[in-house]
């Protein structure tokens, strides 16, 4: 079924057979009046090579077209093709216009450059060496979030509520960059003391010479935030948090910290005028690794997060 039908006028038509030999699929156009082969494909060199089409011998017409007298001028075969490109086309440019066709462009990725911000953890799995484990604990990432997560919302799943971006684009390419590296060689990007981050690497039970994977995977959990912007991360809101300001050294300042399960030893340590009477109140021996975290206190020693909140207030 065609919408245009080529038509033969036999009384203007030569019998010269050159449409026959023009057809690419062997119809013989000259021995019939309208052709209706399911063959035809439309291509219309017949009627192209046809040298009597002066008199209309062979045309196209619509198969809605009303016959009409023979001695009608047939609409030229070029205007069927171009109202059938307009067709085709149309619809296409349309589509493109109002957005139809938008389709999510691949990323690639190759560099760690090619990571953006909302690039999810998912892809950074995929597309480089590091690992689920790896990113989760070397950022203190909850074990709950989803690997679709990503960069540009870390700072609220790491307890920043409401801040500026703590963990950026940079600080995952960065560490994507110094995969095989010795954790030593982050000294220059650390906000924090870098001494202390060595002696938290050595709790673990690893070393400076260690590659930044390895700490990544074995060292203390959220280490690398911590680096990053000289704070702990935390696993939950700041909802139910005691905020206490604490002096730092040389600086006449305060700074305040979240006290909360997440909490860790090296958290309260500097937020305390006297860390060894704190471990002696509540029956911590001076051992415990500065990593331990106040949820794992709770655990060991039966030592309650109100307990050390109200401590801390009445010491403040």
């Amino acid at each position: 079924f065609s919408l245009i039908n080529i038509r033969r006028r036999a009384s203007t038509c030569i019998d010269c057979e050159l449409c026959d030999i023009a057809c690419p699929v062997g119809i013989d156009v000259s021995k019939v009046t309208v052709v209706r082969s399911p063959a035809c494909n439309r291509c219309l060199k017949c009627v192209a090579v046809c040298p009597m089409n002066e008199n209309g011998t062979l045309a196209t017409r619509a198969f809605f077209s009303r016959k009409s007298d023979t001695r009608r001028k047939e609409i030229p075969a070029r205007i069927y093709i171009l109202v059938a490109a307009l067709a085709f086309l149309l619809p296409i440019m349309i589509s493109v216009f109002v957005g139809a066709f938008e389709t999510e462009k691949t990323r690639v990725y190759v560099v760690p450059e090619d990571i953006k911000g909302s690039t999810s953890f998912a892809e950074i799995i995929d597309n480089y060496s590091l690992s689920k484990e790896q990113l989760f604990n070397s950022l203190g990432i909850p074990e709950s979030a989803s690997v679709e997560l990503k960069i540009k919302d870390l700072t609220g799943i790491l307890g920043f509520v409401g801040e500026e971006e703590v963990i950026s684009r940079e600080h995952i390419a960065l560490l994507v960059d110094k995969y095989n590296d010795p954790i030593t060689s982050m000294a220059d990007r650390s906000k924090a003391d870098f001494t202390e981050i060595l002696s938290l690497v050595e709790s673990a039970g690893l070393n400076g010479s260690d590659s930044v994977s390895e700490v990544m995977k074995e060292g203390p959990r959220g280490l690398f935030t911590y680096l990053f912007s000289g704070r702990w991360p935390s696993e939950s809101s700041a909802v139910d948090t005691l905020v206490i300001e604490a002096p730092l050294e040389d600086h006449g300042k305060s700074t305040s910290i979240d006290i909360k399960g997440s909490t860790s030893l090296s958290d309260i340590s500097s937020s305390v005028e006297d860390f060894e009477a704190f471990l002696e109140h509540f029956g911590i021996p001076k051992d415990e690794p500065v990593t331990s975290q106040l949820k794992d206190l709770k655990t060991k020693y039966g030592i309650e997060v109100s307990d050390i909140k109200e401590y801390l207030s009445e010491e403040r």
